[in-house]
């Protein structure tokens, strides 16, 4: 039990697990019209994303507990941000409803494939995903804090290439795993075992 509670003691899955435990907090401000608190909550938790997998990475730390985890913390948060935006930035939802849906659609549907194939969350942590998640950051930040919408747009548009790409990797694999860069790396390592098992 006290080696359980070691492995997910680590300072990257207490990162995730506060991001899980913002979500709460941020609903709360967003009920109580504090958008500044709203943001502010958003900010840390998108640091502790960015955090949560830099130190699993440099202290070693790197395990499919923590990915999954990783994972939750994600879908939590994101799941939290359009009632959020709803209830404190409605002119948003008003504006931007069709891209806020096509952003839902597709995060959900590549974690959806994954857990039809694999009953878990997508983490494969690809680098358009990571690319994508700070661009969302910034897009955000920039519409809901100042009014400017097309780095938003920009974001949603990639975050649909990389939903596509989360949704090849998934159909290609036999059996999940997490850490792969891109569909790319896939195709080239299942080449090479391909030739393996030729020779």
């Amino acid at each position: 039990m006290i080696r359980g509670l070691r492995r997910f003691s680590t300072v990257p899955n207490l990162l995730s697990l506060l991001r899980i435990l913002l979500a709460p907090l941020m609903l709360w401000s967003a009920i109580e019209g504090q958008k500044t608190l709203f943001l502010t909550l958003l900010t840390i938790a998108w640091l502790s994303d960015w955090l949560d997998g830099l130190l699993a990475r440099m202290t070693d730390q790197v395990s499919s507990f923590g990915s999954k985890l990783d994972s939750l913390g994600d879908l939590v948060i994101y799941m939290t941000l359009p009632v959020g935006i709803y209830l404190l930035w409605p002119e948003v939802i008003e504006d931007e409803a069709y891209t806020i849906l096509a952003a839902l659609f597709a995060y959900l549907t590549a974690h959806a494939a994954a857990l039809i194939k694999f009953r878990q969350l997508a983490g494969y942590h690809m680098w358009s995903a990571k690319f994508t998640a700070a661009l969302m950051a910034v897009g955000l930040l920039l519409m809901l804090g100042m009014g400017i919408h097309w780095p938003f747009r920009l974001a949603v548009a990639c975050l649909l290439l990389s939903a596509c790409e989360s949704i090849l990797i998934t159909l290609k694999l036999d059996a999940f795993r997490n850490d792969i860069p891109t569909v790319f790396h896939l195709k080239r390592e299942n080449r090479a075992q391909s030739h393996m098992t030729d020779d």
